[in-house]
């Protein structure tokens, strides 16, 4: 029976165990927020940025001790976006970046999921869906280092008269589906 029973847990160490982290959690008053700004009647142009300010934004979770090795994640996410001003039309896209070294944040390889485009004539949209990680960003996860990164752009944004443009998210759920092994 003892040998039974150290073979089983022996092979605990080496089978991928599932796992779930709710981000949402992590995330605390940042999950929902909004963003203000004057726009004027007339083509506004194409749009382009990146958030947060421009580089992204790096988590370092090294102190936090992590007694296992991560093979394979999915991101799962839910979200709602809803926008209050002056009518719009055209389309914005938005796609999300994850690596572990900041220098290569933006590049296509780190890309996750598919691009989210959101048809602007609309009050609000759900982005929902789920994505899974590259070996790169994995390894961020397993170096206990990521930074990610929003990256936003539109074209032909119109505005139909000048006002205050206002856009309020509130993400519902994001959760990260894991496949680990333990150390």
């Amino acid at each position: 029976m003892a040998v039974l029973l150290l073979v089983g847990l022996s092979a605990c160490s080496w089978l991928p165990i599932p796992y779930t982290i709710d981000l949402r959690a992590q995330l605390g008053s940042n999950a929902t927020g909004s963003a203000s700004h004057e726009i004027e009647a007339g083509e506004a142009g194409d749009l382009d940025f990146r958030h947060p300010d421009g580089d992204g934004e790096c988590i370092d979770f090294s102190e936090v001790d992590i007694p296992v090795t991560v093979e394979s994640a999915r991101l799962h996410f839910n979200t709602t976006v809803e926008y209050d001003g002056p009518r719009l039309t055209g389309t914005v896209a938005a796609q999300l970046y994850l690596s572990r070294d900041p220098e290569r944040l933006w590049l296509p390889s780190n890309r996750v999921g598919p691009r989210v485009t959101v048809n602007l004539n609309h009050a609000d949209t759900r982005l929902a869906g789920t994505a899974v990680l590259n070996r790169e960003q994995i390894e961020g996860l397993n170096q206990q280092y990521l930074c990610w990164g929003l990256q936003i752009d539109g074209n032909n944004v119109t505005a139909t008269e000048s006002g205050e443009a206002t856009i309020e998210y509130s993400v519902e759920e994001l959760k990260l589906a894991t496949r680990v092994s333990v150390i």
